[in-house]
């Protein structure tokens, strides 16, 4: 009799089990649109999903990251299975939110409390839940039969024994370990560093995070073949989203990319009513279009972020295939006109400039130039060619920018300030990286008009070189901007210019008018220098920027074989100790 009982137990017991699964969230849940069945589907290593505020990122994000943890596959739109693409638990996930308060009301909420958000229904004919449909009429009619959708992860998959917790009572989770041995660890992105240590198989971050800094080395830590999920309303001073945006741009035309980007509307869900959904549109509407495009869409705000947003390539740009925008006006017609005839160089009685931001990983060089301001009756100061030197040393960027200029005139070089100052850089002790590069310099034949192969500084203050930077991309009473640039030949130029940001973002009241930190911005730094020089036209004066007659000689000596390798001959020139010989 006892074993019929246990039997019969069992059997309730597994109806109760069947009962409950079947009001599993996961089974409920359905993706709103086929964008978001996309992002389910996806393959990508690096997957975002983008919208604006109540546009159901989150929802369908955590969805995706419940079903990795428990194993259960999502349901597509019709009513099938999606095929099911993580590795068999157990997995270790992070999931990452703005602080513990973000852990406890919404990464726990989706994941292991009761969505009030998302509401079910008991379908008529089949008498099971289903995922209530607001846009329907019959299902409106049966409103006050909805109850809210359990969390993601039911109870009966977790193990009780093995929480964790930052603070229980408002649910800010530390660990989390089911019962198929998956592990999920939330953390705070306001802490100092980034974790390290675990190598997890999931990264899902939701919405900003504190430092964006953090992201590369959350990337470093992810497990071979594992994922990074980012759950976002952008924030525009989060230059780490931005960049994985701009990377999913750039590879969205690949058969398989390695990162994917989703970005849904807040206007476009259907599971939130007509009626809330136009109060809310029009409050942010009142805002200005900036709110609505962030709040609705999710687009990038960056306008008031942005170092320079006055500029503009129909505005500043010079193209030599074709005529700019701008050549409406007769006297940047004129300029560009010449500049063509020379493929792009400046004619030899133009005053150039050449700035150079030294650095380990990248050597940046602007070169301008300075019209006769009489000839076209007023200031410009035009950038007309680039450098981007990666891994090179001070000898290796001297004949490459020797390479490139041959034997042009130059009136100045400048350097900055800082960096020029610094000791340190794989010499001798005490050496500056002024001297090393005026070294390497001489040693190439590059001279300028002031100094000769060495350096004038860049000015320090950095807030005042970018508002006169600022002031030289204003437009004047005649039509026309002081700073120019030769688009045709400044690919790197445009690409930082377009995305070189000041300090601060949406989170906080203020932009400072300095710049972010950690974004590419060697050659914002040469044209920071270069503006702030104040380069005033005068004609070059080529026989001070010659080499000397002695150095001349020496060169034709070396180029003649008059030196072996082993005796490495040394001359110096000029002022200076006399070298012992060996």
């Amino acid at each position: 009799m006892a074993k019929i009982t246990d039997i019969d137990e069992r059997i309730k017991a597994l109806s109760i089990e069947r009962v409950a699964r079947k009001r599993d969230a996961l089974r409920i849940y359905r993706p709103r649109s086929p964008k978001i069945e996309q992002f389910h589907l996806s393959l990508a290593s690096e997957k975002i999903l983008r919208g604006g505020a109540g546009s159901g990122k989150s929802c369908a994000g955590f969805a995706e990251l419940a079903s990795a943890a428990t194993g259960v596959p999502i349901i597509g739109m019709n009513g099938t299975p999606l095929p099911f693409k993580y590795p068999k638990p157990p997995l270790l996930i992070w999931t990452i939110g703005f602080g513990w308060d973000h852990v406890g009301e919404t990464i726990h909420r989706y994941l292991f409390t009761e969505m009030s958000g998302m509401r079910m229904i008991k379908d008529k004919e089949s008498g099971d839940c289903r995922i209530y449909k607001p846009w329907d009429e019959e299902d409106r009619k049966r409103k006050e039969e909805t109850e809210a959708v359990p969390q993601f992860i039911p109870p009966r998959l977790i193990d009780h024994t093995q929480w964790s917790w930052e603070n229980k009572g408002a649910k800010q989770f530390k660990r989390c370990v089911l019962k198929n041995r998956t592990v999920i660890r939330a953390f705070s992105s306001t802490s100092v560093a980034a974790k390290r240590g675990d190598e997890p198989n999931i990264i899902c971050i939701d919405e900003d995070i504190d430092n964006p800094e953090h992201v590369e080395e959350w990337q470093s830590r992810l497990r071979k073949g594992g994922i990074l999920l980012w759950l976002a309303q952008p924030y525009s001073h989060n230059h780490a989203l931005m960049m994985l945006s701009k990377r999913a741009e750039e590879e969205k035309d690949l058969e398989r990319p390695d990162i994917q980007e989703f970005q849904i509307r807040f206007s476009d869900n259907q599971f939130i009513e007509q009626k809330e959904k136009e109060k809310m549109l029009k409050r942010w509407s009142s805002h200005g279009e900036d709110v609505l495009a962030a709040r609705d869409r999710g687009d990038y705000i960056v306008g008031h972020i942005l170092m320079y947003p006055n500029f503009s390539k129909d505005l500043h740009g010079v193209y030599l295939k074709k005529p700019g925008a701008n050549e409406s006006n007769e006297k940047i017609r004129k300029i560009a006109s010449v500049l063509r005839q020379h493929g792009g160089q400046p004619p030899p009685n133009w005053r150039t400039d050449l700035v150079l931001d030294p650095g380990h990983a990248t050597t940046a060089v602007l070169f301008g130039v300075t019209p006769p301001d009489y000839e076209f009756q007023g200031k410009f100061l035009i950038i007309y060619d680039e450098l981007y030197l990666h891994r090179h040393s001070a000898d290796e960027a001297a004949a490459a920018i020797a390479a490139k200029v041959r034997d042009k005139t130059f009136q100045s070089f400048v350097i900055d300030q800082r960096a020029a100052r610094q000791t340190g850089w794989g010499r001798g002790a005490g050496e500056t990286t002024h001297h090393i590069y005026s070294e390497a310099f001489a040693r190439h034949g590059l001279r300028s008009v002031e100094s000769g192969s060495n350096f004038t500084f860049g000015a320090d203050n950095v807030e005042a070189g970018c508002t006169r930077t600022r002031e030289s991309m204003n437009i004047r009473s005649d039509g026309t901007t002081e700073l120019l640039v030769i688009m045709d030949t400044t690919p790197n130029f445009y690409k930082e210019i377009s995305e070189y940001k000041k300090t601060g973002g949406l989170r906080q009241q203020e932009v400072a008018e300095k710049p972010a930190p950690r974004q590419k911005d060697h050659l914002m730094d040469c044209l920071r220098y270069y503006i702030s020089t104040e380069p005033e036209y005068q004609k070059p004066d080529m026989e001070k920027a010659l080499p000397s007659p002695a150095y001349k000689e020496f060169l034709e000596w070396k180029k003649k074989g008059g030196a072996k390798e082993e005796d490495k001959p040394q001359m110096t020139i000029g002022p200076g100790r006399a070298l012992a010989p060996n």
